[in-house]
């Protein structure tokens, strides 16, 4: 099950959007191999995006920034699967934890009515952890990793229509 809110404001030219969502997810699935796979998720995240219309050397622009939070758990247990019967006890028991942070700003400049500048960078930083419940095997497979990274862009946009566009170079 899924549920979200959007909400979006105008205030004068510019427009603020927030949203929020939660969602669950239970997985009871008997995989190809020996193994009967028990998955409990919750996830769930937060946004905030804003816009605001400038001017700059005669050019209509709009500059956006953002910044959002997701979060993934994954309750993990194992248990043998004989052909097709799950077994009565776990032989795996762990937490996957995906946590993701993110804020970005962009431009876009509209150089004439076909065709648009998009120039922007976005920072995100993700940590997947893992934590082993499992103790009988006497190995403890706990453990995080994080990872950081800006992405740059800059494209030019052709805006063939009001609902079609075409993007001639991003990097």
């Amino acid at each position: 099950s899924m549920a979200g809110l959007v909400d979006e404001r105008a205030i004068g030219d510019s427009r603020i959007t927030t949203r929020a969502y939660v969602a669950t997810r239970d997985l009871d699935n008997p995989g190809r191999s020996n193994v009967w796979f028990l998955i409990d998720r919750v996830q769930y995240g937060l946004g905030l995006d804003y816009q605001m219309p400038f001017r700059f050397s005669n050019t209509d622009a709009t500059f956006s920034f953002g910044l959002e939070g997701d979060r993934v758990t994954d309750d993990r247990r194992g248990r043998t699967n004989t052909n097709g019967v799950m077994g009565s006890s776990d032989n795996r028991k762990e937490d996957n934890i995906a946590i993701n942070y993110g804020a970005y700003a962009r431009a876009d400049w509209f150089l004439d009515e076909g065709l648009s500048l998009t120039t922007g960078i976005r920072l995100t930083q993700v940590r997947l952890q893992v934590r082993d419940y499992y103790f009988t095997d006497s190995i403890d497979g706990s453990g995080s990793k994080t990872y950081s990274g800006a992405s740059p862009v800059i494209g030019l946009v052709r805006h063939l229509s009001p609902a079609v566009s075409y993007t001639h170079l991003t990097l």
